[in-house]
Order: structure tokens, then sequence, then C-alpha cells
């Protein structure tokens, strides 16, 4: 077994990594309560856990702006920002095969709800 690829399987396994790198592709930075407002249905406390592991991993970078009351602000390093060019490169080739046309895994994909309007 590849260890490299074990390390970006272990990213992109679990639920959230690649949807917060996608949440903050387009920002300059974003606080925690816009990303998760961005996201939807993810809690605080896996959000928070999420943010640290990518932050480990040297994937986004945290930012205190305000000491009291606390002001934190999220944003891609360069690290990121690369490793996020390779989610996209999977995420159009989903787009081009249509790996969802059996079934849909989640109930508020927009992408599946809409190519299944199309297909009617």
């Amino acid at each position: 077994m590849d260890c490299n690829l074990l390390r970006v399987q272990q990213l992109i396994g679990k639920k959230w990594n690649i949807f917060i790198l996608e949440g903050l592709l387009h920002q300059k930075a974003l606080g925690f309560n816009q990303l998760r407002n961005r996201l939807g249905k993810i809690t605080n406390r896996i959000l928070s856990a999420r943010l640290k592991t990518l932050e480990k991993y040297s994937l986004v970078q945290r930012k205190v702006i305000q000491e009291k009351p606390l002001l934190v602000s999220y944003s891609l390093t360069k690290k990121g920002k690369d490793f996020i060019k390779i989610i996209l490169v999977i995420k159009r080739w989903g787009v081009e095969y249509r790996l969802v046309l059996q079934s849909c895994i989640s109930n508020d994909c927009n992408t599946c709800q809409e190519y299944k309007q199309d297909s009617r």
C-alpha cells in the first residue's frame, strides 16, 4: 500500500473536508459562521474538528482577527489551493461520466436533482 495515497484518501474520505476546501476556494477568507452557513447542515463541532484537521495538514490557515470576543477567519493555503485543484478534476470527471445516474447518495444534492429534472 502506498502511504502517499493513504494520506490523500484519509483527507478525501472524511465527510466535509472537500466541501470545506471548496467553500473556501473563491474567498479571500471566511469566518467560522460564514463558512458554516455556506456548507449547510454541518454542526459546529464537526466543522471545528474538520478545520483543525485541515489546519494540521496545512491546507487551511486560521487567523485570529479579534481576541474578545474571539473572531477568526479561515482561508486556503497554497497547499490547500493545489489540493482543491485535484478535487475539482475529480468532480469534473464525476460530472462527465454522470456517476449519479443510478441513485444519488445525498438528499441535499442539487446537481443530481437538476440532472434528474433534465432527463425527464
